[in-house]
């Protein structure tokens, strides 16, 4: 179960060995420890254009998720049965300078904030979305899941993106 990450800025420091670590944890106690997910850090600017290119929102976001697999909502955390080559989750993208941003806002920890987004991108991957306030619990649930177990393992306090009620 690799875990690729690639640093394309150089605005926030990252301890890349130690979020991969994390990572790792995380997909495995979301269950999908047999597959790839591959993480990319960007600038503000990249980011934005991203979001601009696949979601047509010009502006700059926390996280995009691309899925390998094409999941249906109905399906959301089932997996299709694949050729063991094809066991690859798809990437998460990050805006790192944004999220940072964020977390000075909010005075939160940096390096708990992108674990929970990790997991928010994790759980795009498979299937779960926030489109409507029905998914949006769906989604909330499974991370809520996902990160009790990696809180209780490791020590963190991540806790879900949004809380109750907030959906896109």
């Amino acid at each position: 179960m690799p875990v690729c990450i690639r640093n394309m800025q150089s605005v926030i420091r990252v301890n890349r060995r130690q979020l991969k670590k994390h990572a790792k944890m995380i997909v495995a106690h979301a269950g999908y420890q047999d597959y790839d997910v591959g993480l990319m850090m960007v600038h503000n600017e990249e980011m934005r254009q991203m979001n601009h290119l696949y979601r047509g929102k010009d502006e700059v976001t926390d996280v995009l998720a691309f899925p390998y697999h094409e999941i249906l909502p109905e399906n959301a955390g089932l997996l299709p049965e694949v050729h063991p080559k094809e066991r690859i989750l798809g990437d998460i993208v990050l805006g790192m300078p944004y999220i940072a941003l964020d977390c000075l806002k909010r005075d939160e920890d940096l390096q708990t904030t992108v674990l929970s987004i990790f997991t928010h991108g994790l759980c795009h991957l498979v299937g779960f979305n926030h489109e409507s306030e029905h998914e949006w619990m769906q989604m909330y649930r499974e991370e809520v899941k996902i990160l009790e177990k990696f809180n209780k393992f490791s020590g963190f306090h991540c806790k879900p993106l949004l809380g109750l009620g907030h959906y896109e």
